[in-house]
């Protein structure tokens, strides 16, 4: 992440009732952390069939489509801006792509910060397609990704849990990714070990934690484990004992995010849980 100065958000929207919760979860983001800049994107994709149309009908369906987007997010900016005043810019961008795949381009572009995402699905098909967005994302971006329950209360960040596998975390992520996140939210941290191999945290901290504790000694934070076999279990029985307001996970296989992210060992998280999730990476 850039420095703190003049930052900007940006948050994806597909219009839903949670789409809506996230954009105005990250208004207050913008206006208590001091954004300066508020991107509303929708990605849409026209769907094409195998019958033999025209190829102006292709033409103006894009055209159809991306006029009803652009109108939607007029209408949601104008929302928006009752929440954010006069000091927050917010612009409105519109395309027919992949956003899984383009995200690292939109947020390069849009020179973003964060990207802000809500998660939502009543039917199976639609946690599934909605899940599998918020998973493609969090992958693919090299840019801080920000996944909103939708039932997260809208409210200043109170305390943050750094989840991590310490082992292997310290060796090889670059944990320097997390700073500007903790010296953005100014929060108290609780780091915890995720490693399940039922070993406490030492209390003589080995050669190799040098680096974790120099990086994160200022701000003071509480060490603890959880050695459940479900990741997911274990990080949001934590973060409910202890009040958390937001989890803080770097990602490093596509496995760790979709256990994180897959819908039968994680309704209470994804779909019930206050918690937001916002990932790194390397």
């Amino acid at each position: 992440m850039k420095n703190m100065h003049m930052k900007t958000l940006l948050i994806c929207t597909d219009f839903s009732e949670a789409a809506l919760h996230a954009a105005r979860y990250g208004c207050m983001l913008a206006t208590k952390y001091g954004f300066g800049y508020i991107t509303l994107f929708h990605a849409w994709q026209a769907i094409v069939t195998t019958t033999a149309l025209p190829l102006h009908t292709y033409e103006d369906e894009d055209k159809e489509m991306a006029k009803a987007s652009i109108e939607q997010l007029k209408k949601l900016k104008e929302d928006l801006e009752k929440l954010t005043g006069d000091d927050i810019q917010i612009r409105i961008r519109t395309e027919n792509l992949s956003l899984g795949e383009s995200i690292n381009t939109i947020c390069r572009e849009e020179n973003a910060d964060m990207v802000i995402m809500g998660i939502s699905g009543k039917t199976k098909f639609e946690k599934a397609f909605i899940g599998s967005s918020a998973i493609n994302v969090s992958q693919n971006s090299k840019y801080p990704v920000l996944i909103v329950p939708a039932h997260a209360p809208v409210e200043p960040i109170q305390s943050i849990l750094f989840a991590c596998d310490l082992s292997e975390v310290v060796a090889t992520t670059a944990l320097d990714s997390v700073v500007p996140i903790l010296d953005l939210f100014q929060s108290p941290l609780f780091v915890l070990n995720v490693e399940h191999k039922n070993r406490h945290f030492p209390p003589q901290m080995p050669e190799e934690m040098y680096q974790l504790h120099h990086i994160f000694d200022k701000y003071k934070p509480g060490y603890a484990f959880t050695d459940n076999k479900d990741i997911t279990t274990g990080i949001t029985e934590y973060a409910e004992k202890n009040n958390i307001s937001l989890i803080i996970t770097i990602p490093k296989h596509y496995n760790f995010i979709q256990q994180l992210f897959h819908r039968s060992t994680t309704q209470k998280l994804i779909y019930q849980s206050p918690v937001p999730l916002l990932t790194l990476h390397e």
